[in-house]
Parts: structure tokens; sequence; C-alpha cells
């Protein structure tokens, strides 16, 4: 009871959700459970699980910026607030928010709601190998750099009630 069809030029199979997906004796495949037009859900596997050129691509473009580099090494350290954030790279708040919204629609960064503030913090679960060797190679690499150091030596000490009580 599945049909075939493509969608972004790739070979899908819709199965009615919940069902049995067929057992593939490969890797797990890849797959996303949407809600159809018709109210209906659906479970989209992709042969072979692969991880989508769409996805990395947003991996590295994520990676290829200083601004962004520095912030998941600062995100090593502790979760932070955009304020926080702002406060140690001296930079304007939508430059900070579109840097943590690159990074977030790349898989590398949470976000959770803690009161008035939402706190950024690097993904406890990459959604690829990639992505988690990706974080791994960031978290042992640019130790060594100056503006690095720096960093870390002001996110130990930024404080988000003292930098909102400063405006």
């Amino acid at each position: 009871m599945h049909r075939k069809r493509t969608v972004f030029r790739l070979p899908v199979e819709i199965f009615p959700f919940p069902s049995t997906v067929p057992s593939l004796a490969a890797a797990p495949p890849r797959s996303l459970r949407l809600t159809g037009l018709n109210g209906k859900d659906y479970r989209i596997i992709i042969p072979g699980g692969v991880i989508l050129l769409k996805t990395t691509t947003k991996l590295f473009k994520a990676l290829s910026d200083e601004t962004r580099l520095r912030i998941l090494k600062m995100l090593e350290a502790r979760p932070l607030c955009v304020c926080e954030i702002q406060h140690v790279l001296k930079g304007s708040q939508p430059n900070v928010s579109h840097h943590l919204k690159t990074l977030s629609e790349a898989g590398l960064v949470e976000s959770k709601k803690d009161g008035l503030w939402i706190d950024y913090r690097l993904s406890d679960k990459p959604a690829t190998p990639l992505h988690a060797a990706a974080l791994s190679l960031v978290k042992k690499s640019l130790d060594g750099e100056q503006v690095i150091k720096k960093d870390r030596t002001l996110v130990k000490s930024v404080n988000r009630i003292e930098i909102t009580l400063r405006k």
C-alpha cells in the first residue's frame, strides 16, 4: 500500500504512517514524518540513508565563517545567550542572531528558552556522522589562536544580567 514518487529528483518511497517499513539489509534509511494536505501522516524514506547535498552545504557554509567558528568555540565553555555572545564579539544583535540562525539551521547549535533569554549551546545529538565529525574537529582545533583565547577569557566573566543593566 505504498507508492513511489520523485521529490526533488530523489526517488523516495511514501508509506502511510504508522506503517511497517520494509526492512533493509544495509544501513537504516533516513526518513521524515510529514502531514499531508489531506491530514494523514506519512513517513518518507530516502533509500540508503544518504546525507542530502543541501544538508552538507549548510554545514560547510556554517563552518566557513570566522565569526561562526568563534561562536562555536565560545559555546564549548557553556551555553550563552545572544547578548553574552554579542558582548564578547562586540557585534550587533542582528548580526549575532543571524550567525546563530545559520549555525542552528546547519544542525550545529541548539537553543532553549530560559526565562527572558534563549540559551544557545552545541548540539548534543548531531544530525549525521558528518556533523559529529565537524563538531569534534572544531572542539580539537583553534585553541592556540589569540582571538579564541581572548574570547574564552571573556566568556568566563560575562554575565547577562550585568549586560542587561548597562543598557
